[in-house]
């Protein structure tokens, strides 16, 4: 059933009046499915494609970060650390304290547009670069704060944890945001009741909004997936939603307009057939009758 009202709320809006039969439970369990689903295939499966590919935040910490030690103000590293490649930069040497030292060459490396991410440092002097924004670290700062690679590996699970309760959280936030867009598309369709003449309630519209969502959610879905931008996309949500809503109030008035015409044939018949009269002929046959005796 749920499937099938997703092919109907995608193709003919002009048919959701046989949506407006569903039970409210009914209508409220697709929108959930429907959330659901979305939520599903936008971040639980990226997630976990991370966890198989990556093997989780334990294996990038195990393949990409160095045995390293941060104890009383100064880093440790056992090797120096370099790579240059797709845009990434980091050269770490704990040997010496060299960062000062080489302050043009470094500021010059940070400043090149061709690395979005930098990480250059020594025993006492960290320079990051991320998204652009620059920020220079001094390991002296951090004297009370010892960690090492051991501490963040005893981290990731509390890390996982926290994940978890993020998604958790976000989902909760999809289902309110929906189900609240809703809400506020079903005041839209007051405006469409109007132009089109429609007998429907506030809480009829509102039943309708949550179909009315479906396209707009599927598109908005295939785009995350695929990473492709989309300029004022809540904008273009919320216009591809009400299209379909209007949509589906024009189609329920003209069936009401439909039904109503047909009542009114139906009222202008008498036991099932209409009232045949003669021309030039009164209804009551007996004084029919009685004027042609009277000839």
């Amino acid at each position: 059933m749920i499937f099938k009202d997703l092919v109907y709320a995608v193709k003919s809006p002009g048919r959701y009046g046989d949506f407006l039969k569903r039970k409210g439970w009914m209508v409220f369990l697709y929108g959930f499915f429907l959330i659901t689903a979305y939520f599903l295939i936008v971040n639980v499966v990226p997630m976990a494609r991370f966890q198989i590919l990556y093997g989780g935040f334990q294996g990038i910490v195990e393949r990409g970060v160095p045995d390293f030690e941060l104890e009383n103000g100064r880093l440790y590293l056992k090797d120096s650390w370099y790579l240059d490649e797709q845009g990434v930069y980091v050269d770490i040497d704990t040997s010496r304290d060299w960062v000062q030292e080489n302050q043009e060459e470094v500021e010059k490396i940070l400043q090149d547009g061709s690395y979005y991410a930098v990480m250059i440092a020594d025993g006492s002097t960290m320079a990051v670069k991320s998204d652009g924004s620059v920020e220079i670290f001094h390991f002296g700062d951090l004297a009370g704060l010892n960690l090492s690679k051991d501490d963040i590996y005893q981290f990731i699970p509390l890390l996982d944890l926290i994940i978890v309760l993020i998604m958790i959280a976000w989902y909760i936030a999809d289902i309110a945001l929906f189900f609240l867009g809703a809400l506020i598309l079903g005041l839209a369709g007051l405006i469409f009741r109007q132009a089109f003449n429609a007998r429907l309630s506030f809480g009829q519209l509102f039943l309708l909004s949550i179909y009315a969502k479906t396209a707009a959610l599927i598109l908005k879905g295939v785009l995350n997936v695929f990473s492709i931008p989309v300029p004022f996309g809540t904008a273009m949500y919320m216009a591809i939603s009400c299209g379909y809503l209007a949509l589906a109030v024009k189609g329920i008035s003209e069936e009401q307009e439909r039904e109503r015409q047909l009542s009114e044939m139906n009222a202008s018949w008498k036991g099932g057939n209409p009232v045949w009269k003669p021309e030039g002929r009164d209804e009551d046959p007996n004084r029919n009758m009685n004027e042609n005796s009277g000839e």
